[in-house]
């Protein structure tokens, strides 16, 4: 309706956050968020920064226990800002090693994908195999195969490399087609990560579509994480 007034639903979430989950003592319905203390709140809120944030880049208790993370986060995220992910990960990758890390842990940044799917890019991508391969069967993933499908047909394909990693256009043939790109900064990767875009798309061209609300397991940064039983 023309005049009404409807809070912007990333306020929404926020707002239910300071109420109900941000402090030790909640303090309700009537918390007004205006009221936040930059010197004095942010203590009171120790206890679930320790438990939500994706600070600490010590992940080696994970790794020790035979855990792999496949992360994901797309470029136009408007909820979230993707150098959060970006930053994370570099912090990891200093603090552990380059090798250390990508033997667990793995980023894929998304051209075009909204928070966790959805806008332009290809954000259709069956990670949850990757992720079960790469733990059961030891098979790292490298380049996938991200898809856009509108009215329930694909209409661009596109390799999604492990970051640094990113998928160039090689100047010939559709830009909505996958084999059309080659990998740049494959050479800081495994040898199996310079596959062609066609050898990739063969690999996963029956499994490219997943319902990414499904596998989100991590609301702060869209990441997966799988245990060894």
């Amino acid at each position: 309706m023309i005049g009404s007034f409807m809070p912007a639903l990333q306020l929404m979430m926020s707002e239910g956050f300071m109420k109900y989950m941000a402090f030790e003592e909640d303090p309700g319905l009537s918390y007004d968020w205006t009221t936040f203390n930059f010197d004095t709140d942010p203590l009171k809120m120790a206890s679930i920064s320790l438990m939500i944030d994706a600070t600490d880049p010590d992940l080696s208790a994970f790794r020790a226990r035979g855990g792999k993370i496949i992360h994901y986060h797309g470029w136009t995220d408007m909820a979230l800002n993707p150098t959060m992910s970006v930053n994370y990960y570099e912090s990891v990758l200093n603090l552990m090693g380059v090798e250390e890390t990508m033997d667990f842990y793995r980023l894929y940044m998304v051209p075009g994908m909204f928070h966790c799917a959805g806008g332009a890019g290809c954000d259709n991508v069956n990670w949850f195999a990757s992720l079960v391969s790469w733990v059961e069967e030891g098979i790292a993933p490298e380049g996938l195969i991200g898809s856009h499908i509108e009215g329930g047909r694909v209409t661009r394909t596109r390799p999604l490399y492990p970051y640094p990693a990113v998928a160039v256009y090689t100047g010939s043939g559709s830009i909505d087609d996958a084999t059309n790109f080659t990998c740049s900064g494959c050479e800081k990767l495994t040898a199996t990560a310079k596959k062609s875009p066609l050898e990739l798309k063969n690999t996963v061209r029956n499994s490219i579509h997943v319902n990414l609300d499904i596998i989100s397991f991590n609301a702060s940064f869209g990441s997966m994480r799988y245990f060894r039983q």
